[in-house]
């Protein structure tokens, strides 16, 4: 299932065709970003970010509008911000995020998730519904250092929708036993090697509804 790109920029049309032929050789000598190794402490391998970002989400095909940056060293805010609207499938809603953050989701959904839901239930994966991007605030396991949300580098996924309507919940379903159990299981495991940090509900109390992402700076996979 494929999506007409809205990408849009202050530098218009004109500017994205310049942009996407002066990335072209940084974009052949970079790629996809090497995912982190699974091990604990510090995530060492970067991701993609700034225009090279940019344009390799719309060589993906994937459905999103450029937003302001506004980053700041310690502060709120997302460096290269993008609001997403689909990575192969529809999200629930826009939501706004940082470009790597959009690239590593995109790539987890097509290497992961939709071959798992093929294989457990015989069906295309058409949705997924998150909880939220960005967001000003603490970590819920301490308020007084800012989470990854705060940079736009975290996304908390709720449920994942089939072609056929069923809906797979990590509420529900995470314990639930049988296909919706075993898929929810795979996803989570199959995520560690795309992002930093990794929470489900296996971490905690606060995770209990959903599957933590992010690339943050520190390593921590707990699917």
């Amino acid at each position: 299932m494929s999506f007409a790109n809205p990408f849009r920029t202050p530098i218009g049309r004109r500017g994205l065709t310049w942009l996407a032929l002066g990335s072209a050789l940084l974009l052949a000598a970079c790629g996809a970003a090497t995912p982190p190794s699974s091990g604990g402490g510090r995530a060492t391998t970067p991701y993609l970010s700034g225009p090279s970002c940019v344009v390799a989400l719309a060589y993906q095909g994937v459905a999103f509008n450029r937003l302001r940056d506004d980053g700041k060293a310690g502060a709120c805010g997302v460096a290269t911000a993008v609001s997403l609207q689909a990575v192969a499938v529809p999200l629930n809603r826009d939501v706004r995020v940082d470009c790597g953050l959009a690239k590593q989701l995109t790539d987890w959904v097509e290497q992961v998730v939709r071959p798992a839901a093929r294989r457990h239930f015989g069906q295309e994966l058409s949705g997924i519904t998150h909880y939220g991007g960005y967001n000003c605030r603490g970590r819920t396991s301490n308020r007084s250092r800012l989470s990854e949300h705060a940079f736009g580098k975290a996304i908390d996924i709720a449920a994942f929708q089939l072609a056929d309507g069923r809906q797979i919940s990590v509420l529900k379903d995470w314990s639930a036993g049988g296909a919706k159990q075993a898929f929810l299981r795979e996803v989570a495991k199959g995520s560690c090697p795309y992002f930093s940090v990794v929470l489900s509900p296996n971490s905690d109390a606060d995770h209990a509804n959903h599957l933590h992402l992010d690339i943050g700076p520190w390593k921590l996979c707990s699917s």
